[in-house]
């Protein structure tokens, strides 16, 4: 699927007039990166991102220079450089704030990506701080597109022990990833309610949660998911004494 698309997005940016046609080739460019950061070929997500933003630029296309930009924050949060990531999900923000036609949903994106550095840079009240400003706009959000950010918030308190309060956040996204049927967003869903479960002795309960996120990681195709479903089992095998 991920290899359709790819030549598909490839097929778009090789036949667009680059000159006269400069939004949907920075489109293309903002699809290639997508897939490329799925399959964890990151290097060349930063490129094709760049790419994107260069285009978008040519038509003085806001929205997308600032998509760009925050897709350059989450793939620096992917390859686990958070403090390059806060610095692309801030300019992309600060691009949007001054714009009076930015999309709200592209503010929503730039907020997550953001907050997604700081989490796991380990600035828990920097990512709150940004996750929260989402859900002070979502009378103009459609909440599916932004199921991701009850998950963050949940994985913000989870890492802070408070498992109760941690899990409603990250149910309430994995209703909201049902229907948008967002395999990725899924698989982060039961992973983290994984580490809920074993982290308060209930095995069980966690055995169920790994075989689902399994199932979601597998469907996703993203090698970011696959590696954070692996370091939960291995976490996960090692609190069992399962050496």
């Amino acid at each position: 699927f991920c290899v359709t698309l790819f030549q598909d997005g490839t097929e778009s940016v090789n036949k667009a007039d680059r000159e006269k046609e400069a939004a949907l080739v920075s489109m293309s460019y903002i699809s290639l990166a997508r897939i490329n950061s799925y399959t964890g070929d990151w290097e060349q997500a930063l490129f094709n991102s760049q790419e994107g933003y260069n285009h978008a630029r040519v038509v003085s296309d806001t929205n997308y220079m600032a998509f760009s930009l925050f897709d350059i924050s989450v793939v620096f949060h992917d390859m686990e450089q958070y403090e390059k990531g806060v610095i692309y999900g801030k300019e992309a923000l600060e691009l949007l704030n001054q714009y009076p036609k930015a999309r709200p949903l592209f503010k929503a994106y730039a907020l997550n990506a953001t907050a997604i550095n700081f989490d796991d840079w380990d600035k828990p009240d920097s990512a709150l701080y940004y996750h929260y400003q989402v859900l002070d706009d979502i009378e103009n959000l459609d909440s599916m597109a932004i199921g991701q950010t009850f998950n963050n918030i949940g994985n913000t308190i989870l890492k802070q022990k408070k498992y109760s309060e941690a899990k409603k956040w990250i149910n309430t996204s994995l209703g909201l990833n049902y229907k948008s049927k967002s395999d990725r967003r899924i698989a982060t869903n039961y992973t983290n309610l994984a580490t809920i479960s074993y982290s308060l002795n209930n095995y069980l309960e966690a055995d169920q949660m790994l075989d689902s996120a399994a199932k979601y990681v597998e469907l996703s195709q993203s090698t970011e998911k696959k590696r954070d479903y692996l370091q939960q089992q291995y976490r996960y095998n090692k609190k069992r004494g399962r050496l």
